[in-house]
C-alpha cells in the first residue's frame, strides 16, 4: 500500500493532500438536469473494486448523461491506469471510445 501512494505523490504526500483537498472544493456539483444537459460522450470508467467510485454512481452518472458509456475494469481499484493494476487496458479502452466518436 505505501508504494501505491509513494507513486501518486511522489514523496510529497503534504502537496498532494493540498491539491485533493482544492479539487474537492471545486469540484462541480453538478444537478441531474445539468447532467442530462450534457450532449458530448463521456466515459466513465472504474476499477471493479473500487470503494469511491462505486459501479452504482457510475452506472446512475452514465444514465444521465447522453451518449456516455461506463467500463467497469477488470480486478481494478480506485486507480486502474497506474503501473501495478491495468494501464494497457485502460489506455486501449480509451482509445477505442475515443475513435468510435470522431469529431
Amino acid at each position: 500500500m505505501t508504494a501505491r501512494h509513494e507513486e501518486a505523490h511522489r514523496g510529497n504526500w503534504q502537496e498532494f493532500m493540498r491539491q485533493s483537498a482544492r479539487d474537492w472544493r471545486l469540484y462541480p456539483q453538478l444537478t441531474k438536469e445539468q447532467l442530462s444537459g450534457i450532449h458530448t460522450p463521456a466515459l466513465f470508467m472504474a476499477g471493479e473494486h473500487d470503494t469511491y467510485a462505486s459501479k452504482e454512481k457510475l452506472h446512475f452518472l452514465s444514465s444521465l448523461v447522453q451518449g456516455s458509456q461506463y467500463i467497469s475494469v477488470p480486478n481494478g481499484s480506485h486507480r486502474p491506469h497506474m503501473l501495478h493494476e491495468s494501464p494497457r487496458y485502460v489506455n486501449e479502452t480509451i482509445l477505442a471510445f475515443i475513435g468510435s466518436h470522431p469529431l
